[in-house]
């Protein structure tokens, strides 16, 4: 598999000295003049660089996409003192630059050399991805359900781009993952334990390194009894686990749901997410403080292990929905709740391996789940264990 050295950024490009319209000078003569001034630049990013700009006439400027060590070689001066970089934070919306700062996706693409997710390989197992989507590279496609693999399902589109979208200013947390659509529901949400537990087998048969989980059964929703963290979803995520991957789940959105009952051990927590060897993420608001969800699920389990084991961002993200595939605007979308903060823990896992593996280093789901945890800020003050775990993962530290 071929990558790129780290994830592209949009990048602005401006003349120190712009060139001022001479007075009575008509377009055509002006945008030769100020074409010959940035033609030297292009020319020179081209050469020094192997980067393709584009200008800019009336704002004597160029842009174009970048890697971090492009824009790092562009900031110490390599195509001369008459060129600086503009900061800017691309937007289509006000709110959706909002959360992409908050969700710290720049600060993710652009350290340690631009970590990607590339030679990762990420099972979504869901209600299936849009194999049309522009900004969505499906690798393989498999079925568990009644309907065939290829019929994408909004949730799962939803949650594969926040791991691997690759537009260039709403990209995923490792937009260059192998993605691996494992659809175990069909398109309207609607699955069977059958079809998740199979989901399983069929990504770790497709040598996933990540499973990332957004559906689960409960007992309260859907009369799924787990007093012991050993049902078959549970048993099959703790197995997959052993067997060297990471699986990642969502706690769910039950809290505030009635949890007791009269000699029934019962959890707010989906299964897989009681699995012991899962990891079970929650869903917070917004940084700084970094509220919870309100709807994310307390633990502990039923058998009494605390749970979840971390909380993410999870509200107001922006990511892939099913589209038209000729408006931009048609194609992305918010979404809230734990199936979005455990696509969001997914990615950041990629992440993790694909440092390792850069460095050579063997890893082990118990490594990768340690140094997980061990990103995680105690931010929710007041809150306990089973609502937010070792805390909220800190994207802005990763990989530094």
């Amino acid at each position: 598999m071929t990558c790129g050295p780290g994830a592209v950024t949009p990048v602005l490009l401006e003349l120190a000295a712009p060139l001022p319209p001479e007075a009575g000078e008509r377009w055509p003569r002006y945008r030769e003049r100020v074409e010959e001034r940035l033609g030297s630049v292009l020319a020179k990013a081209a050469e020094l660089l192997a980067l393709s700009l584009h200008p800019l006439i009336a704002a004597n400027a160029c842009h174009g996409a970048a890697t971090g060590e492009q824009i790092q070689e562009i900031d110490q001066g390599v195509l001369g003192r008459g060129v600086r970089r503009v900061a800017w934070n691309p937007e289509v919306r006000a709110q959706i630059a909002t959360v992409a700062r908050r969700l710290g996706v720049d600060p993710l693409r652009s350290a340690a050399g631009g970590l990607t997710g590339c030679g990762v390989r990420v099972a979504v197992l869901d209600s299936g991805i849009d194999p049309r989507h522009p900004f969505l590279k499906v690798a393989s496609a498999v079925s568990t359900c009644p309907e065939p693999a290829g019929v994408p399902g909004r949730h799962g589109t939803f949650c594969a781009g926040v791991i691997a979208s690759r537009h260039p200013h709403y990209a995923g947390i490792a937009p260059e993952v192998e993605l691996l659509d494992v659809k175990i529901a069909r398109s309207d949400g609607v699955t069977t334990p059958a079809a998740l537990a199979q989901g399983i087998d069929e990504a770790m048969d497709r040598h996933a390194d990540v499973l990332s989980i957004s559906f689960g059964l409960n007992q309260e929703g859907h009369g799924w009894t787990c007093p012991n963290g050993d049902c078959i979803l549970c048993r099959a995520a703790d197995h997959a686990a052993r067997c060297g991957a990471v699986v990642v789940t969502a706690a769910g959105n039950q809290h505030r749901s009635k949890v007791s009952s009269r000699g029934t051990p019962r959890t707010e927590l989906l299964c897989p997410g009681q699995a012991r060897r899962a990891i079970t993420v929650g869903a917070t608001e917004k940084a700084p403080t970094a509220e919870l969800y309100p709807l994310s699920s307390h633990g502990p389990t039923a058998y009494g292990l605390p749970k979840p084991d971390l909380v993410a961002p999870g509200v107001d993200v922006i990511s892939t929905i099913l589209g038209d595939g000729t408006n931009e605007d048609h194609l992305f979308s918010l979404g809230s709740g734990t199936s979005v903060s455990a696509a969001v823990v997914a990615g950041a896992v990629a992440l993790l391996i694909e440092a390792r593996k850069r460095r050579g280093e063997a890893w082990t789901p118990e490594e990768i789940r340690s140094e997980l945890l061990g990103r995680c800020v105690r931010r929710l003050e007041g809150e306990l264990p089973n609502a937010a775990g070792a805390g909220c993962l800190d994207l802005s530290g990763m990989c530094r």
